[in-house]
């Protein structure tokens, strides 16, 4: 069983049941409210569905854990190669304009029904990108790109559909830089993206091959994941226009983000007023939790002991402590907040559709639309003399209803989506 909808712009979203292929009759064009896809790195790909249900039907047919295959874009796209050999500017993204075969299920089912008579079923389904194995395991051996590789082995992405490549991922595990796992391997893969500075995500390519990437974000890496996830068939960037020609973002807004740099391995210690801070990344909350060393409480546990031989026995056992939580009663907990993004700018942008905007890829600007009143903010362009700052996409929400296609895009400059940590 299939839904679809073409608007006016000839946009389209697929939304294949195929459990229930033959079996049902297809979903009327004119019971479809709207549906979301919500991609951004570090996720799972996530989205929504609304339809018109005055008989129940639709509560019937997507159930909690249905599978769904999942495509959207726009009507009769130009598939021929020799439309990227017209084009003016050869680096900048191309492709087909169709997203296909990318693979969810229902999930968080819900409905309503108005004072007037009318029944809306919702779901929401999420991507098939994560699996739920949360066997405790220390990493002793190898590289750190070897730990990366071994874990989304087990996720389901085959190493030939693997896109490594970061800075620290030569370092070799040591027994002081032992990873270790307690958590899912989708969070453990997110918090060590966090920690060794990289970007992490898991997609679909247009045959539904699950590919994944832990890579800096200015590697060569990125972007052929990026382009293989968006089905581009050249190029290596997209581009904006704001009062320019063409015109392809409504609106947008802006904001100078500040923040720490954490980083390391396990915890970030830092020496305040001549006392030690740790600050530990929590991936499951995406928080960083500040804990201070409380000295007296060191000098009580101390003091309980009699003699000057337990004294000493007692600092040698703390000494030989490893874990964080095995010596965690000796600090206060003084602050919990949103995990900090570095220093940098980050702009969200509302713009028309386009299936080749997807977490990771880079974007530019346009020009600079001086006879206009002006596009983008001076921040956005290279300036003379220095080094030019680039931008990633961050997180996309595709929207398509029946009056169109439309986009909101979070865009975070090289400073802020790094960490604070400038790439070239």
């Amino acid at each position: 069983m299939a839904i679809g909808l073409f608007n006016r712009q000839s946009a389209f979203f697929m939304v294949d049941v195929p459990s229930f292929e033959g079996k049902n009759s297809p979903i009327l064009d004119r019971d479809i409210i709207s549906f979301d896809i919500d991609e951004e790195l570090g996720k799972i790909l996530s989205g929504t569905l609304s339809l018109y249900d005055p008989n129940n039907y639709y509560s019937r047919v997507l159930r909690q854990g249905t599978r769904l295959t999942l495509g959207w874009g726009y009507k009769d796209p130009d598939t021929n190669p020799r439309t990227v050999l017209m084009k003016t500017n050869f680096a900048e993204l191309k492709g087909r304009g169709l997203r296909q075969n990318v693979h969810g299920h229902v999930t968080s089912p819900s409905g309503s029904g108005s004072a007037t008579g009318e029944q809306v079923y919702n779901v929401s389904f999420y991507g098939t990108e994560s699996r739920s194995n949360n066997t405790p395991e220390i990493f002793r051996r190898g590289k750190k790109a070897d730990v990366i590789s071994s874990v989304l082995s087990k996720l389901g992405v085959l190493v030939v559909n693997q896109y490594i490549d970061f800075v620290r991922g030569k370092e070799p595990i040591t027994e002081y830089t032992q990873p270790i796992q307690w958590e899912t391997d989708f969070r453990f893969l997110l918090r060590m993206a966090f920690e060794w500075r990289a970007a992490f995500k898991i997609g679909q390519d247009t045959r539904g091959t699950l590919i994944g990437v832990f890579s800096d974000y200015s590697s060569p890496q990125m972007e052929a994941y990026s382009k293989r996830c968006s089905n581009a068939i050249g190029g290596s960037y997209v581009t904006v226009n704001y009062k320019g020609n063409p015109c392809n973002v409504n609106s947008y807004t802006w904001s100078l983000k500040t923040g720490l740099d954490g980083s390391g391995d396990n915890v970030r210690i830092q020496m305040v007023n001549g006392q030690p801070q740790f600050f530990r990344y929590r991936a499951e909350t995406q928080t960083v939790e500040t804990w201070k060393l409380n000295p007296d409480k060191i000098k009580n546990e101390v003091k309980r002991r009699p003699s000057t031989s337990e004294k000493v026995a007692v600092g040698i056992e703390w000494m030989k402590k490893t874990k964080f939580s095995e010596v965690s009663w000796a600090f206060d907990k003084c602050a919990e907040t949103t995990a900090p993004q570095g220093l940098g700018y980050e702009m969200n942008l509302q713009m028309l559709g386009d299936p080749l905007f997807t977490p990771g890829i880079r974007i530019e600007f346009g020009a600079y639309a001086s006879d206009v009143g002006g596009g983008f903010p001076d921040f956005c362009y290279p300036v003379k003399g220095k080094e030019k700052i680039r931008w990633w996409i961050s997180k996309v929400k595709h929207t398509i209803d029946s009056k169109g296609y439309n986009m909101n895009v979070d865009v975070q400059d090289a400073f802020l989506i790094n960490g604070g940590v400038m790439v070239s």
